[in-house]
């Protein structure tokens, strides 16, 4: 098991994106204010961990990267696909599909789930 990665700051931007899902969410205005208009803090996480790591198709591949351990990638591997679930019920009732909100967001029907996931990922990383 790597005790090092190649791409700390990467993997601090994972910790910061797992630890904003875990935590009972607050709007963050320093978070949002970098932020285009009509973006959420969620869709940005959802984008890094979803769509611009791609952490559904093999978390493991980032072992060494960016993750240090078999379990990072399993609670990763758990936590993607719930994401994306969680994206997918949202559109369905967003005022604004193409940018829902983060309210709008935890009235997933998944959202809880996707939050107990995000949990084990950030004891998993912080482990």
């Amino acid at each position: 098991m790597p005790r090092d990665v190649e791409f700390p700051e990467l993997r601090a931007r994972v910790a910061a994106a797992i630890d904003a899902l875990a935590e009972p969410y607050s709007p963050d205005p320093s978070a949002l204010a970098g932020l285009p208009g009509g973006t959420s803090q969620f869709s940005e996480i959802f984008d890094l961990l979803c769509e611009e790591l791609d952490l559904a198709t093999d978390p493991r591949s980032a072992i060494g990267y960016f993750l240090k351990s078999e379990d990072e990638a399993r609670a990763l591997a758990e936590l993607a696909p719930l994401l994306q679930a969680v994206w997918d019920e949202v559109e369905q009732y967003a005022s604004d599909p193409a940018y829902p909100t983060d309210d709008e967001f935890q009235r997933a029907p998944t959202w809880p789930e996707a939050v107990e996931s995000a949990r084990r990922a950030r004891d998993a990383v912080r482990g």
